[in-house]
């Protein structure tokens, strides 16, 4: 629609520069200079071309003022624990592509959380809003009731947390 908007009005000022007829007066050859200048540069379709460009997929994360102004919680822990995060973090595939500061942040912002056996710690269809390190004990994956795996110490679940920047 702009660039509809454009042409319009680069066509009048290249008409009116051509022919100052109807009492217009010429334009000045400095607009002239800016109509010429414009039409080089703009990259408009031509005329009884489509002038709807075909749509894209975009994905970003919105930027807003709360967002940036997040401030994340660090949480004590022993060395131990901030060990056994990193090693875990720096065996996935997907988390040991990050920054250093990225996955400094990670460890400390980590906290213990218990479940008793036979707990869930996530559902299916829940969202994907926290990374989790096995520590201690096993975790069942499952879908759809059927079991797909079986998760030790040492592994993370919930990589989609930190593509998806929860916070």
């Amino acid at each position: 629609r702009e660039c509809d908007k454009l042409r319009s009005v680069l066509e009048q000022k290249a008409q009116s520069a051509a022919s100052p007829a109807g009492g217009a007066a010429p334009a000045s050859p400095r607009s002239e200079q800016l109509g010429n200048d414009l039409k080089e540069k703009a990259v408009l379709p031509a005329d009884g071309a489509s002038t709807r460009a075909k749509k894209l997929a975009v994905s970003a994360e919105p930027t807003n003022f709360e967002t940036q102004a997040t401030t994340l919680q660090h949480f004590h822990k022993t060395a131990g624990s901030k060990q056994l995060i990193r090693d875990a973090v720096h065996k996935n595939d997907f988390l040991k592509q990050l920054a250093k500061e990225q996955i400094i942040e990670i460890v400390e912002c980590m906290y213990e959380m218990r479940a008793r056996a036979g707990q869930w710690v996530i559902q299916e269809g829940e969202p994907g809003d926290r990374l989790f390190v096995v520590a201690e004990g096993e975790l069942q994956v499952s879908r759809e009731g059927q079991l797909l795996g079986t998760l030790r110490p040492g592994i993370v679940m919930g990589e989609l947390a930190i593509l998806y920047n929860c916070t």
